[in-house]
């Protein structure tokens, strides 16, 4: 399943919070950021609304990588300038 964890974002946000449905039992999932212009975008999870957010990746610039899954997952843009931001989260 394919979630949007950020749309095309053009100023600093923080993303809706998107409820991880792990029906194969993943431990990981990819993660894909594009970022045109300059922003910071830290990917977040957390294993209930109870809990705190807890930072698990970082970009500064376009990029993928694998992260380990939470059961709620957001992602937060920061110092957005000059052109939209969007991430991608894949976990099957």
């Amino acid at each position: 399943m394919t979630l949007i964890l950020l749309d095309d974002v053009t100023t600093d946000t923080t993303g809706t919070t998107e409820n991880i449905q792990n029906t194969n039992n993943k431990e990981y999932g990819i993660v894909q950021c594009d970022i045109a212009g300059t922003a910071t975008v830290t990917i977040q999870g957390r294993l209930s609304p109870s809990m705190s957010w807890h930072d698990v990746h970082e970009f500064t610039a376009p990029g993928a990588t694998r992260i380990t899954l939470f059961k709620q997952m957001r992602a937060v843009a920061a110092g957005v300038s000059g052109g939209a931001v969007r991430v991608e989260l894949i976990n099957d």
